[in-house]
């Protein structure tokens, strides 16, 4: 049976670093997108109908354009916390695959700017 686990690497209240925990139902701290947004990926119809690859890349779409709370830091605003690339990790008896569904331009120590994404590379183009 499918299982899906998180962690972190820092540590905060209630969660040791580098400890796995099972996400259960949950989105795994991911934000929670709007039904409009979710519908604009297809989802989750697509669930039903495509590969896990082809329909978690507009899942991890639509939580990239969501903001939310920072988990471990929960007084501070509203971020967007999904960025710089996802990853589909399978692990079978026979081995590891790693398939990169999406690779997003952004800056460690920057903030995640998904309202750009695709602006700066087309402006980059015309110059």
């Amino acid at each position: 049976m499918p299982q899906l686990h998180w962690f972190t690497t820092c540590g905060f209240e209630g969660y040791d670093p580098l400890v796995l925990y099972d996400v259960g139902k949950e989105w795994a701290g991911a934000p929670g997108p709007s039904p409009e947004m979710m519908a604009e990926y297809g989802l989750p119809e697509r669930m039903a109908t495509e590969t896990l690859a082809e329909a978690s890349a507009g899942l991890f779409e639509a939580f990239r354009r969501t903001k939310m709370v920072y988990l471990a830091h929960p007084e501070q605003p509203v971020l967007y916390a999904v960025g710089g690339h996802v990853d589909l990790t399978t692990v079978r008896a026979e081995g590891v695959s790693v398939e990169r569904l999406r690779n997003w331009p952004d800056v460690v120590g920057e903030k995640n700017r998904p309202e750009l994404d695709g602006k700066a590379a087309a402006w980059m183009e015309a110059a």
